[in-house]
């Protein structure tokens, strides 16, 4: 099972998701007392947070299978509303979100049912572009999570393709080459 991102340290602050219903974060400062935020939506299937320049942003699968929700934290770690990124096409299901900062801005990942799909969000966790399927032609059998590295030119997210988890699934959905994957994608 992919290992979710529960922590992210911010420069004056540290957050950890708290499982359970409701969701909450703990904020931890480098100096002071420590607060829980509940962020207004029940528990997630799958949960992750990261830290960039204006926050911290929380990724979490749900309400329904078939989106993606974003919480965006200040630099203190104060929640704002969450939004509902209903990802474009013919998805079925959407698991396993992943974020990175990328300048004022954030960029997530998810399984979309057959690969990793990436979506762009704005600094309040809106969605800024049509989420883009990441594929090598491979991509059938197991479930995934993308994970990303950004740097001022370019962003590699890696994913591992693999036969369908817990033995479920037929022959066809064996793929040819299991292992790791690459995509890297510049700025502009």
């Amino acid at each position: 099972m992919p290992t979710e991102q529960l922590l992210a340290s911010g420069p004056d602050v540290d957050v950890v998701v708290l499982r359970g219903a409701p969701l909450r974060v703990g904020v931890v400062p480098t100096s002071g007392p420590s607060v829980v935020y509940a962020l207004g939506v029940s528990d997630f299937v799958d949960v992750s947070v990261a830290a960039g320049e204006r926050g911290f942003l929380v990724v979490g699968d749900g309400p329904k299978i078939t989106n993606v929700t974003a919480i965006a934290l200040d630099r203190s770690g104060a929640p704002a509303a969450p939004e509902e990124l209903p990802p474009a096409g013919d998805t079925k299901v959407t698991r396993f979100p992943r974020a990175a900062s990328l300048g004022e801005g954030w960029v997530i990942t998810y399984w979309d049912g057959i690969g990793p799909s990436f979506v762009r969000i704005d600094a309040r966790a809106r969605e800024t572009t049509p989420p883009l399927e990441l594929r090598t032609g491979d991509e059938r059998g197991g479930q995934t999570e993308a994970r990303i590295a950004v740097s001022r030119r370019a962003i590699a997210v890696t994913w591992v393709v693999g036969p369908p988890w817990f033995g479920h699934g037929v022959a066809s959905e064996i793929p040819n080459r299991p292992g790791p994957r690459l995509a890297v994608l510049t700025c502009r």
